[in-house]
């Protein structure tokens, strides 16, 4: 990665500089964004958010410039560097705006929009631009040590992966990151198929459609496959790798192992030091390996087309959801969308 003191860095979306009282959705991830490139050592030197006041707030902590809207940012800083941490239907049209004007390397935040026409349009028209999608959890422990555990053979072959989102998030929202993350402890390729159970009542949360409760399976490959749980009446978050010699538990950010090489072999420490901490932000590793792979010309487990996958994933959920049966990958049906003009047969109150 080049010099980090030369890079200049912008971030669209400041949200919040604190959650609502009460409310378990944060709204301020553009802060987590500019605590990560202040780790890094690279300057933010504007911060574009439709609320002046949240603007504002970011651009103070972070001595950056404040703007009213994205496109008179991008119009007149120079931008190596960009995060992108607004709505998930407003990433595609922010990313081009952002490429039109010459960014170079771009990390959006999960997911990656939603609609898969949006997504086809991303990535025939980015030219030397690269977009990443923020999926950071594939950087922090204990996920890092466990994809080691397991690809040291430690669980023996994959067979299946179970995951759970419970606390009334869904697959847009936070299961997105289960998605990701079944495909890389199984280094799993694209699937062939996927199936979707939705409870879908019409709410909406950051912009597009989200179910009340949902089970979305897909294809891992050699006959494996996953599964996410979604919804209200789940009380836990986390993710279980069943191995044939094993089964490895990730949840709370703690690991529980019942596998025939037991932790007093030493391996707990080995894969998960304690020094290293469970959990950590991975956001600052995700802008890091954005820019290398930029600057390297190299694929990245967090780039564009991974990332659009995680997302074909969950829509082709729905869509199963609707139709009644499994659907082939990758989607031949591209009109798939969560905007909220999506007509569902029972639509119930929306939601903030």
């Amino acid at each position: 990665m080049q010099n980090t003191n030369t890079l200049r860095a912008a971030i669209i979306g400041a949200g919040a500089p604190r959650p609502a009282e009460g409310s378990f959705e944060g709204f301020s991830i553009g802060w987590s964004h500019a605590a990560a490139y202040r780790e890094l050592g690279i300057e933010v030197v504007a911060i574009a958010d439709i609320s002046p006041t949240n603007a504002d707030a970011l651009a103070t902590e972070t001595g950056a410039r404040a703007y009213g809207d994205h496109a008179t940012m991008l119009r007149e800083e120079r931008i190596d560097v960009l995060s992108v941490s607004t709505w998930p239907t407003l990433h595609v049209e922010m990313a081009l705006d952002a490429a039109s004007r010459g960014v170079s390397t771009i990390l959006v935040e999960k997911p990656l929009a939603a609609d898969l026409p949006s997504v086809d349009d991303l990535s025939g028209r980015l030219g030397e631009t690269r977009v990443f999608v923020n999926h950071q959890r594939r950087f922090e422990q204990p996920f890092t040590g466990a994809r080691r555990f397991i690809a040291d053979g430690h669980l023996g072959a994959v067979l299946a992966v179970d995951a759970v989102t419970g606390h009334g998030w869904d697959l847009m929202s936070w299961g997105t990151h289960w998605v990701d993350m079944a495909r890389f402890l199984a280094d799993a390729p694209a699937p062939a198929w996927v199936f979707g159970a939705m409870d879908l009542r019409g709410a909406v949360r950051y912009g597009h459609l989200v179910e009340h409760e949902g089970i979305l399976q897909f294809d891992l490959g050699a006959g494996r496959a996953a599964t996410v749980s979604t919804g209200h009446r789940l009380q836990s978050i986390g993710i279980t790798v069943l191995g044939e010699r094993g089964t490895l538990r990730l949840a709370d950010g703690t690991v529980t192992l019942l596998a025939d090489e037991q932790t007093d072999h030493g391996l707990r420490e080995e894969y998960w030091p304690a020094d290293e901490g469970f959990a950590r932000d991975g956001i600052a590793s995700a802008i890091r390996e954005s820019l290398e792979a930029t600057a390297e010309g190299r694929p990245s487990g967090i780039d564009l087309d991974q990332g659009g996958i995680a997302l074909e994933i969950i829509l082709a959920g729905y869509a199963s959801a609707q139709r009644g049966g499994l659907v082939a990958m990758p989607l031949a049906d591209r009109s798939v969308s969560l905007v909220p003009a999506l007509e569902i047969s029972e639509p119930g109150t929306a939601r903030d």
